[in-house]
């Protein structure tokens, strides 16, 4: 029997937060395990949180092939949070786990 595509059915993998400098922060993963796409990966939602948990940004990374994006204006010497999940043409997958980053100390 043929299935029909769904949502993707796994979140992307080996995500890390790092500093860009002093104020941005450099988000990258790894793409959803091909089984789990359930279809053609036309993205990736990253969302930014402060340390209380509240969402300071969402970014749309379009393309499957895309496996980063960064964060500015962001406070000095701060942690930051990140989590992102996948689409296809029939929605959103699971969000990875949440990872930690921080912005570089001034004059590092």
């Amino acid at each position: 029997m043929l299935s029909l595509p769904t949502v993707p059915e796994g979140p992307p993998t080996s995500i890390s937060a790092l500093p860009a400098n002093i104020t941005a922060l450099q988000v990258s993963w790894l793409p959803v395990t091909e089984e789990d796409r359930k279809g053609i990966i036309l993205g990736y939602l990253v969302t930014l949180f402060n340390i209380t948990g509240h969402v300071l940004s969402n970014v749309t990374v379009l393309g499957g092939e895309t496996l980063s994006t960064g964060f500015g204006g962001l406070e000095i010497w701060t942690n930051y949070s990140a989590q992102i999940c996948a689409f296809n043409s029939k929605g959103y997958g699971p969000w990875s786990a949440v990872v930690v980053g921080n912005t570089d100390e001034e004059g590092a």
